[in-house]
C-alpha cells in the first residue's frame, strides 16, 4: 500500500512538471508572438510615416490624408510634427 502511494506521488509530480514545462513554453511563445506584433507595428508607422510624408509633398492637406488613412487631422499633424524636426521620437499613429 505504501508503496503504491509513493509511485501515485512520484506520478503526480512528474505530472507537475510536464504542466511547468507546459507553461513555460507557453510563455515563451506568447512572448515571441508579442515581440513580433511589435515589429509588425512598428514597420506599419513606419509604412503609414513614408505615405503620409509622400502624400504631403504630393500637395495632400492634412484633413484629406487623414481622411484617405481612417484617421484624425490632429494625429496626422502630430505626426508630420514629429516626423519633420519635431525633435521628438517617431510615435505610433493611434486615434
Amino acid at each position: 500500500m505504501a508503496k503504491l502511494k509513493v509511485k501515485k506521488q512520484q506520478q503526480d509530480i512528474q505530472q507537475m512538471r510536464e504542466t511547468d514545462e507546459a507553461i513555460t513554453q507557453l510563455y515563451i511563445a506568447r512572448n515571441n508572438i508579442d515581440v513580433q506584433i511589435t515589429k509588425l507595428a512598428e514597420e506599419r508607422d513606419a509604412a503609414r510615416g513614408s505615405m503620409v510624408r509622400h502624400l504631403k509633398e504630393q500637395g495632400w492637406t492634412q484633413q484629406n490624408i487623414a481622411s484617405y488613412l481612417g484617421m484624425t487631422q490632429p494625429t496626422i499633424s502630430r505626426w508630420l510634427q514629429a516626423k519633420c524636426g519635431g525633435g521628438g521620437s517617431e510615435q505610433s499613429i493611434v486615434d
